[in-house]
């Protein structure tokens, strides 16, 4: 699983199975856990959902902020109010 992988995972788990979003964390996280997987940016997801465990939110935005902030960015910035909990700020 990459960070590409999560953002095609979860609308799948939402709509097909009408998971909560403590299950999508849970299914994520239990792939993160698979040892028969070879996993790329695994700190990264495993930093995002630890984000959202914290504040809640959308798995792409938590990448995207994770992702950044393993690239050393200090701000990251969107049009969308609901990311700004995970640590977004407003473009203005």
């Amino acid at each position: 699983m990459s960070v590409i992988a999560c953002p095609l995972i979860w609308p799948v788990l939402k709509r097909l199975y009408r998971a909560t979003p403590a299950e999508l964390r849970a299914a994520v996280r239990d792939l993160l856990d698979a040892r028969q997987l070879a996993l790329g940016q695994r700190a990264v997801v495993a930093g995002a959902l630890a984000r959202l465990e914290r504040r809640g939110g959308d798995i792409a935005d938590a990448l995207v902020v994770e992702c950044a902030v393993e690239a050393g960015c200090k701000r990251v910035v969107s049009f969308d109010k609901a990311a700004l909990p995970l640590g977004m700020d407003m473009l203005r």
